[in-house]
């Protein structure tokens, strides 16, 4: 099965195309990997597949709904986010600490749980 399929998708810069009539379905499950040199559009791809950046052509199809012209926010809703490769992180945090906060939908993100903890140990531990 496909969870994200992306057919004919073009993205210029300038008149230069760094994407250029790219089709590729991403299986539901197991590992898949988009390798190339430098300048080959494997990072414009995935800011295309995320709503960062609009195609010119093309679309973006997730689980069986065209994201194509979503925000990123929406995007990650259904569950297809980046992250941006930032080497920093916060020092006075564990290395566990630095990890979940990237994790989205936690229950430490809403103000009551943060504020009493409810539930927030329970989670992490799982």
């Amino acid at each position: 099965m496909v969870l994200l399929r992306c057919e004919e998708l073009r993205k210029a810069f300038n008149g230069v195309a760094a994407v250029a009539g790219i089709t590729l379905d991403f299986p539901t499950a197991g590992i898949v990997a988009i390798i190339g040199p430098n300048g080959a559009g494997k990072t414009t791809l995935l800011n295309v597949v995320t709503g960062f950046l609009r195609a010119e052509t093309g679309r973006c199809v997730i689980d069986g709904r065209e994201t194509t012209h979503m925000a990123p926010h929406r995007i990650a809703r259904i569950g297809v986010a980046r992250t941006f490769q930032d080497l920093r992180l916060i020092q006075q945090a564990s290395l566990f600490d630095n990890v979940i906060t990237a994790r989205p939908k936690q229950r430490g993100e809403r103000f009551l749980p943060a504020l009493l903890r409810i539930g927030v140990r329970r989670e992490e531990v799982q």
